[in-house]
């Protein structure tokens, strides 16, 4: 299927739709890792015999959902009306308007997955694993069959994704009525536990630091081409003039902040400082202390909670504490990149 759709949109056109996909993609962040905590507290809820509780909490779920994907659409419609400040001034004014367009769409794509993944998560509940393997591979072939005819037509990306969002509407369409009319499900928005709400948050936080971590492992080669476009510059020249004051270039505050995340990401920028300043002089040179002597903290820690975080270990898990010390010996790598530079004079 991709091959074919390499072949009739074209490279131009389709390197627009892998570079917008992936810049909307950072929406589905606004799920904070939420999506895997409805089976362990239903699981609670179920094991308790309590249905009036299984009630309130598929509503809690529900409401928050909707709020994420509120807030999703707000920042994504925000971020398509600035499309030449996100991909930079190499687009033309047609490829401008028509990624616009994109994001758009893609946005509304977004928000449909926000209560698409409640309703997943209560059919996951209730062991239909048939049903869904039917939907997702109805899904699967759906998709594409509706989609050729319209690239062959010459709709271009537009009908791509458009066919997409429509196809993503039906399956929830399909879920929901599912999940209210053959499983019996409902919903009771009377309590809403804010107490819960914190559990959830503990249980979920780690889940996505993992979720960002993914997401950045999988854009390397998309961070590389934000970075040529001026996306991940933005930054930089916005902190350049603490950064001047503080010897600390700011073509490295992308890699700084990114290597606390991943760091098959840093490298990737890593090597296009190599091949913009060089491996020597100042910037490449301090490139090189920075990645030695900073670690994938939000990783490490997030990988060691998952394995240890319980309440019953908190003098060991101790996340404030760690997190505090590993920020501190990460801003003392790079205050030592600073001095190091400056004392050999490089």
């Amino acid at each position: 299927y991709t091959p074919l759709m390499l072949r009739l949109l074209g490279q131009s056109e389709y390197g627009l739709y892998t570079l917008v996909t992936n810049v909307v993609s950072y929406l589905s962040l606004f799920s904070l890792g939420f999506t895997g905590a409805y089976l362990r507290y239903y699981s609670q809820a179920k094991l308790n015999d309590d249905k009036r509780e299984v009630y309130r909490l598929n509503g809690m779920f529900l409401t928050i959902f909707m709020v994420m994907a509120v807030v999703a659409v707000v920042c994504g419609f925000i971020l398509a009306e600035y499309p030449e400040q996100i991909f930079g001034d190499r687009l033309s004014v047609n490829e401008l308007m028509k990624a616009k367009l994109l994001m758009q769409i893609l946005v509304v794509n977004i928000a449909i997955s926000f209560p698409m993944s409640v309703f997943d998560s209560i059919i996951s509940s209730q062991e239909k694993f048939i049903f869904q393997k039917i939907l997702s591979i109805t899904k699967s072939i759906c998709s594409p069959l509706i989609t050729l005819p319209c690239l062959i037509l010459g709709y271009g990306s537009v009908a791509m994704v458009s066919v997409t969002t429509l196809v993503g509407i039906v399956c929830l369409g399909v879920s929901v009525f599912y999940c209210l009319k053959k499983l019996d499900i409902r919903f009771a928005f009377d309590h809403f536990a804010f107490e819960k709400l914190k559990s959830i948050s503990e249980f979920s936080f780690f889940v996505f630091l993992n979720m960002i971590i993914d997401q950045l492992n999988w854009s390397i080669d998309n961070l590389i081409l934000g970075r040529a476009s001026g996306v991940l510059e933005v930054l930089g020249e916005f902190l350049s003039p603490y950064m001047e004051y503080l010897h600390f270039p700011a073509e490295l505050v992308p890699l700084s902040l990114i290597k606390m995340f991943s760091s098959s990401a840093a490298t990737g920028l890593l090597t296009d400082i190599y091949n913009n300043f060089g491996t020597d002089p100042g910037t490449g040179f301090m490139a090189s202390l920075l990645m030695c002597c900073s670690e994938t903290i939000f990783y490490t820690i997030s990988v060691y909670f998952m394995a240890t975080g319980d309440k019953e270990h908190k003098p060991v898990t101790g996340m404030k504490w760690m997190l505090a010390g590993a920020l501190i010996c990460t801003f003392a790598g790079m205050a030592a990149c600073v001095v190091i530079t400056g004392f050999l004079g490089i």
